[in-house]
């Protein structure tokens, strides 16, 4: 349906899309079928960097590498539908070849379902019927570039995440493999050493679970299926248990890791294994970001409605705006500081003390210290 404007406000509503949106200098290639439209249209589409071409010489090998190089390619269709048409096979068959092909704006005067349906099968991203209000186009071209961009971002963190655990994964894997083969080919003959390559495989190997279980973990979150089952437990102990998990990441850098609690004992109602996993992606961050031969602190407290855990360590810190941002999805200082990591800890951790009706937050000083906490309800 065209919206019925006068043509001063159509022009304002133009302008102010051109004056607020980044997008102003894409690149668009409009192809019509017949030469007297390009005025028309270099009316509409001055706020853009605009190339016209004909449907008739669109087969050029120059044409082609515009097409290739446009962002936005309009098809501005009256008789010749068949041409288009044909071309919107080309383009699709472009993005089977893995090159990158611009998005696809099909302009026609037919507006029944089935021509409708037939240019949306062989390509197109839109479809608009004339006559139409030119700041849909423009509109609608913003929206179109916005969209790609954000799907291109991110499959580009996915990517990057996907890298990112595989080789996380394979350095406790790998570590694993050459203590096995020490063991096997005998070439250990001290039992206290035996002992110590048994236990860095195990520690390996609980490293390893706990990557995978955090995958595991935001796939349950992404699903809405993540369930907290909740049971008394001693979260003093708890943490302690924790600490003896991470030993061997600790011992390996020389740290200390110091348990502060006043109380004897906190009673808490938590999902031990999903609480447990928090607290060990956040000591496992603490020991990784810690320089070596440093103290990380531990403080534990609780009042009359809340239990709260705190870790420090000193260190880079966090150089960011917002430092609670490392808690989003794919966020990582792992590439910054040349580390293995992929940030995926610190969003299951908040997704998981949420899950608990609990808060978490972080506070770090450049070139100084990063102090970790949550607090979760007592009952």
């Amino acid at each position: 349906m065209l919206w019925q404007t006068n043509k001063n406000e159509e022009n304002n509503v133009q302008q102010q899309l051109f004056n607020n949106n980044p997008l102003k200098l894409s690149k668009i290639l409009v192809i019509v079928e017949d030469d007297r439209q390009i005025s028309y249209y270099k009316c509409i589409l001055h706020s853009f960097n605009v190339r016209f071409c004909n449907i008739n010489n669109i087969n050029t090998g120059a044409n082609t590498l515009s097409l290739q190089s446009a962002e936005v390619c309009i098809l501005c269709c009256d008789k010749k539908l068949k041409s288009f048409y044909k071309l919107l096979k080309y383009i699709k068959a472009l993005e089977s070849q893995k090159v990158q092909i611009p998005l696809v704006i099909f302009i026609a005067k037919k507006h029944d379902v089935a021509h409708i349906e037939h240019a949306y099968k062989h390509g197109a991203d839109l479809y608009l019927t004339k006559p139409f209000n030119r700041n849909i186009l423009i509109a609608e071209i913003h929206h179109l570039i916005e969209r790609k961009a954000d799907y291109q971002n991110s499959m580009e963190m996915k990517e990057s995440f996907l890298a990112m655990v595989t080789h996380d994964l394979k350095t406790p894997v790998n570590a694993s493999i050459l203590a096995f083969n020490l063991l096997m080919n005998n070439e250990i003959s001290e039992e206290s050493d035996r002992q110590e390559i048994m236990s860095q495989i195990f520690s390996s190997v609980k490293y390893s679970k706990l990557m995978i279980d955090n995958i595991l973990t935001r796939a349950k979150i992404e699903n809405g299926k993540l369930e907290i089952v909740k049971r008394p437990l001693c979260f003093k102990k708890l943490v302690n248990n924790c600490i003896r998990q991470v030993e061997f990441l600790s011992n390996d850098k020389h740290q200390m890791i110091n348990l502060h609690c006043d109380i004897p004992e906190i009673q808490v109602m938590a999902d031990e294994m999903e609480l447990s996993r928090v607290i060990l992606n956040l000591m496992s961050n603490a020991i990784e970001y810690a320089p070596a031969g440093t103290i990380i602190d531990i403080n534990l407290n609780q009042n009359a409605s809340v239990t709260s855990f705190a870790i420090t360590n000193t260190g880079p810190g966090i150089n960011l705006k917002n430092p609670n941002d490392v808690f989003d999805k794919y966020i990582s200082y792992a590439k910054k500081h040349k580390k293995v990591g992929t940030g995926l800890g610190l969003f299951v951790a908040k997704e998981t003390i949420l899950a608990h009706g609990g808060s978490i937050n972080v506070t770090s000083s450049a070139n100084n210290f990063t102090t970790f906490q949550f607090s979760i309800p007592n009952n």
